[in-house]
């Protein structure tokens, strides 16, 4: 068996010697983080949480993802619910419009009154480089001519008894390659969308 194995990897490491003759390169990824209020933590014993759907820059309507969701639910367990479980008497979502990233904070006051047995609004983003190259985390993310693939992740929690940004952060993570090198055919780098799924779970690392 390990005779087979022995000679399955020297296979291997000759088919790639002959289709990348100049062998094959794993760019690194940079991350880096950004703390966008005073306070780093969020003290989970605080209260309710509600935690929204993800916001993607290419739709205003999130997206749940589960792994955000699941997150919070094992440090909240009960005390934490998703925006579509809050609904009126009639079994109707109570929410009167969509919440996502950007809007919440500007909305405030109205989700302070439709939440009031909820102290805390979770908030998330991802943005990808493919989709606009625009994308920044505060002032210190600049992307220059060598990034081939980019993305940030956000998170933000909404204070709804103070009516405030309690907690926000971001995660942005690049690839800068020359674009000769990028053409090698050995060579090999993770995709934006990659990143976002990446950043996104160093965020929840990060502040577990």
């Amino acid at each position: 068996m390990k005779n087979v194995k022995l000679i399955m990897l020297l296979f291997l490491v000759s088919s790639c010697s002959l289709l990348f003759p100049d062998g094959i390169a794993l760019n690194p990824t940079t991350y880096s983080y950004e703390y966008l209020t005073i306070g780093k933590t969020i003290d989970y014993t605080q209260g309710k949480f509600i935690i929204a759907p993800t916001t993607f820059n290419r739709t205003d309507k999130g997206i749940e993802l589960e792994y955000v969701y699941e997150f919070f639910k094992h440090k909240l367990k009960e005390n934490a619910t998703k925006t579509r479980y809050i609904k009126d008497r009639n079994g109707r979502e109570k929410f009167p419009f969509n919440i996502n990233y950007d809007n919440g904070l500007e909305n405030i006051d109205v989700l302070a009154t439709f939440c009031q047995e909820y102290q805390f609004l979770v908030l998330t983003k991802t943005v990808y480089m493919h989709e606009s190259r625009d994308i920044h985390a505060g002032s210190d993310y600049v992307l220059n001519s060598d990034t081939r693939a980019g993305a940030i992740s956000y998170i933000k929690v909404l204070d709804l008894e103070n009516k405030n940004v309690y907690f926000e952060m971001a995660c942005s993570a690049d690839v800068n390659i020359t674009e000769e090198e990028d053409r090698g055919l050995g060579n090999m780098h993770k995709n934006s969308y990659k990143l976002g799924e990446k950043t996104m779970k160093k965020i929840l690392k990060k502040i577990k």
